[in-house]
């Protein structure tokens, strides 16, 4: 009767599929016989590849989400300043200005992160909370080490502007030589 399967449990499974069915696809099946096992099968395959389908989609989304992370969490943008689209810039010349001043000194490259613990950020002079990602930074100077902290997004900005201000001094160095 039943094609596949292992007879009784074949059964018990075509029962239940028809069973979830709603009724009209449950008639067709009960009345059309064999044709209606094929009826059955197709629903099967139909919904076996709908699923798989759904299953495609939630893998490419998910890879979606986790490709514009920065975007969708808040903590990986810069937060705090205005609207202005200068905001990114005027923080920029600002660490610019105290590195080339000795204020700041270039960011280390090797930096620990975790959790907000309430110390001071050394860029915006703002309270790190727990919720934010913290930056700790050591720097050593001989026997003297200092530790200092800095929100993710500002260390980012700390990070690039010491690089290039590192590159600059470097630049300069080598024309003063020549």
């Amino acid at each position: 009767m039943i094609a596949g399967g292992s007879g009784l449990a074949a059964l018990i499974q075509y029962l239940l599929a028809l069973r979830s069915l709603p009724e009209s696809y449950s008639a067709s099946c009960r009345s059309g016989g064999r044709s209606g096992i094929g009826t059955l099968t197709q629903l099967v395959e139909r919904a076996t590849a709908l699923s798989h389908e759904n299953q495609r989609l939630l893998t490419m989304s998910h890879s979606l989400i986790v490709a514009s992370r920065r975007r969708l969490n808040p903590y990986w943008s810069l937060s705090g300043g205005s609207e202005d689209d200068d905001c990114g810039g005027a923080l920029l010349l600002s660490v610019r200005s105290r590195l080339e001043r000795g204020i700041l000194i270039p960011a280390p490259h090797q930096m620990w992160a975790g959790h907000g613990t309430g110390k001071t950020c050394v860029v915006c002079a703002q309270k790190i909370y727990p919720d934010e990602v913290e930056n700790e930074i050591s720097a050593r100077e001989g026997d003297v080490e200092i530790k200092l902290w800095a929100h993710l997004p500002w260390f980012n900005v700390w990070r690039w502007a010491s690089r290039v201000f590192e590159a600059e001094q470097r630049s300069s160095e080598t024309q003063r030589s020549s």
